[in-house]
């Protein structure tokens, strides 16, 4: 026994040092590898989301924003039951919610540690939730996409998917920019993916997203739109649509399609069968469309560039012509005895397609194809969009017969986006160069400064000066000669009627489409345009129901650019009522509130009420104003602002309604004011302190939100 107890002390005693000499290794030789291997356990890394870039139009206002909020999470695994009903009472009027359904909402996940019960918390509610301390309650950050101009631009600006990233539109192109970077922080975490303090090992922050400037002008696109819905309704058409684009650089001031829809209702995205209304939310200025007699401009330039006629050609036009069998006639039906000699400013003054297609049969096959391309039809313009199409018909060139080259000089046996069609005009206007339309100018990083810049460079030179001037002048006799009715009030301008057919399933349709191309002013271009409407009530020719438009719409992109008239006899005088005879008078507007304003925000504010500021005296701040705020005056009435310094310790509280948040932030921080989100999302309908209130100087000024603009 005692032998075997000796034996025994011995083996326990050889364990026992080698158990202290094994942890005295791991103590000395691989204690770093250890407790990296235990920190390794411990800490896990959580990702922070970047805060998606802002898209802006061309002053800065806001097309769309991501608003910063809370989704608060519940870990019912972390809670003892007996929180449940205390934790659902304290949370349920701060979410709107039902008390009980909060309650059984928690009892029937008590294992989850990641539940949501409330998204899209606007941060004042987050921090009273915060402040109660509620146990297993967390608050995630988050954020909304909004669209503070409603309807309008909505096929340009695009929209985000289920998971927040751009499928289409400018949300889409410029989602690399708009997305930013995630950042993530690594430390040992609560529950809620909250790193505990102290424990903390790296931390890379989160870049948001780059704001990104479009060329678009929300206030022209606006009227722009206004305008598409009256003549739709009027002329009983499918849909309608106008661009206007600077000749010299490609920007689009105005891209507007109607029918739209509200990027932020998608019951608005829906037809009344519950099917997606496509051309609601698409962009269709850059899918191909037959552009009508318009084309016939083109056909005119490659004629004259060639030398193969000038301004006094006279060219015959009998008013119809037999082509392999087919007979075209004018869009008149007028055939004559004997042909008429005409100049080729007659033949467009008269949109004549006998006489356009004997023009073009001057022109050998390969030098009209070599020029289309040369023009940009054969490929997309490179317009910075998803999804742009180039032109329709103008391959296989080997195979058309003599009928279809005839219909193309005329507009037909093609389609051609409209893109491409206002920067065929930009060629006429600018002296011949071919420009590239884009929809963004820059792009700008979180300190304001830019990273990207949109070239403006023509890409190449298409038609000399000489018939570049030669084209305006033929364009501009049309007006003057033919159709006075897209006289642009105090400018000069030039343009041309189209109107096509459209065909389904090989059959000619009942409707077809009515276009107009021009630019303006004549003497020193600035803008082109392209106005369509598809598919009016019949007879729906381009002169009739476009021309219009396009002198409506003009003068409104010519004065926000600010071009000065370079014919102010044409402005139309206003008319003197007969005795007796009452006028009628027209809808008036409300003067909205300038008061207390900075001086550019006051005359934005008027300008998009449809009113005209008049300013005097000297300062940064609108001080006084008449007409009075709320009292009715007429469209395009003036509104005297006065100024006067900004106060130094003291600001008077001007009226933040129909702001959006982002908005509110730059103006109240222009004043020297802090903002805090008092609920709600979209526009500012409530603030506290009231208008006119005078405050110190750094004074917080609360703000509810509304998604009903007032």
């Amino acid at each position: 026994m005692r032998r075997r107890a000796k034996i025994l002390r011995f083996v326990l005693t050889a364990v026992l040092l080698f158990m202290v000499g094994r942890l005295g290794w791991f103590h000395v030789m691989e204690a770093e590898e250890v407790l990296a291997r235990e920190e390794a356990r411990r800490l896990q890394e959580a990702s922070l989301a970047p805060v998606r870039g802002a898209l802006l139009d061309r002053s800065g206002r806001p097309l769309a924003v991501s608003i910063p909020q809370r989704n608060v999470v519940a870990s019912p695994f972390h809670m003892e039951a007996r929180n449940f009903a205390r934790v659902a009472e304290s949370l349920a009027p701060l979410l709107g919610q039902d008390a009980f359904e909060l309650e059984r909402l928690l009892r029937e996940n008590p294992d989850s540690q990641y539940l949501v019960l409330a998204r899209g918390v606007d941060l004042a509610t987050a921090e009273e939730i915060a402040g109660l301390m509620l146990p297993g309650i967390s608050l995630e950050e988050t954020s909304q996409r909004v669209y503070p101009q409603g309807e309008a631009a909505n096929q340009i600006i695009g929209y985000l998917d289920a998971d927040g990233v751009g499928v289409y539109g400018l949300e889409a192109q410029y989602e690399e920019a708009l997305r930013g970077r995630p950042g993530f922080v690594r430390a040992e975490l609560t529950y809620d993916n909250a790193p505990i303090l102290g424990t903390v090992r790296s931390n890379i922050p989160a870049e948001d997203g780059y704001t990104v400037i479009s060329t678009i002008d929300i206030y022209l696109q606006r009227t722009f739109e206004e305008a598409l819905d009256e003549v739709i309704a009027r002329e009983d058409a499918r849909r309608a649509l106008a661009i206007a684009m600077d000749v010299h650089t490609g920007e689009i001031l105005a891209l507007a399609m109607r029918p739209g829809a509200d990027l932020s209702d998608r019951s608005s995205w829906v037809k009344e069968d519950g099917t997606l209304d496509v051309e609601r939310l698409t962009n269709w200025a850059v899918t191909p469309l037959p552009p009508g007699s318009s084309f016939k401009t083109v056909t005119t330039a490659i004629a004259l560039e060639e030398g193969l006629i000038d301004l006094t050609t006279l060219i015959p036009d009998s008013g119809q012509i037999e082509i392999d069998g087919w007979t075209i006639t004018n869009w008149d039906r007028v055939v004559h005895v004997e042909p008429q000699m005409r100049t080729i400013a007659q033949l467009l003054q008269t949109s004549s397609n006998v006489g356009l297609i004997h023009v073009g049969q001057r022109i050998p096959h390969e030098t009209f194809q070599r020029y289309l391309q040369a023009f940009g039809f054969t490929e997309p313009t490179g317009l910075d969009f998803p999804h742009e199409a180039a032109a329709n018909g103008l391959t296989n060139w080997e195979e058309k017969r003599a009928i279809d080259w005839a219909n193309i000089y005329i507009g037909q046996h093609l389609e051609v986006t409209p893109v491409q069609m206002v920067r065929a005009a930009a060629v006429f206007a600018n002296g011949g160069k071919l420009v590239r339309p884009h929809l963004v100018s820059e792009i700008r990083d979180a300190n304001g400064e830019t990273v990207w810049k949109a070239p403006t460079e023509p890409l190449r030179t298409v038609i000399s000066e000489q018939t570049a001037a030669e084209v305006r002048q033929l364009m501009v006799s049309v007006i003057e000669e033919a159709y006075t009715q897209a006289k642009v009030p105090g400018y000069t301008a030039g343009g041309k009627t189209g109107t096509a057919q459209k065909y389904e399933g090989g059959r000619e349709k009942e409707r077809g489409l009515g276009d107009f191309l021009g630019f303006a002013p004549a003497t020193e271009p600035r803008v082109a345009m392209f106005v369509l409407i598809d598919e009016p009530r019949p007879p729906g020719y381009g002169g009739t129901i476009a021309a219009p438009l396009f002198a409506k719409l003009m003068p409104e992109v010519l004065r926000a650019l600010g071009v000065p008239p370079d014919d102010p006899e044409e402005v139309a005088e206003p008319q003197v009522e007969p005795a007796g005879e009452k006028a009628q008078e027209p809808a008036r507007v409300a003067v909205p509130d300038a008061r207390f304003l900075p001086a550019d925000w006051a005359l934005q504010r008027l300008r998009d009420a449809g009113l005209q500021p008049k300013v005097s005296g000297e300062g940064k701040v609108v001080t006084a104003q008449k007409p009075a705020p709320g009292a009715e005056a007429a469209p395009g009435s003036e509104v005297e602002l006065t100024l006067g310094p900004l106060g130094g310790e003291t600001v008077t509280v001007p009226d933040f309604s129909g702001l959006t948040l982002a908005d509110a932030g730059r103006l109240s921080a222009e004043l020297g004011l802090l903002l805090k989100q008092g609920g709600g999302a979209g526009f500012v309908v409530e603030q506290s302190p009231a208008p006119g209130t005078a405050v110190p100087s750094g004074s917080v000024i609360t703000v509810r939100l509304s998604t009903a603009r007032p």
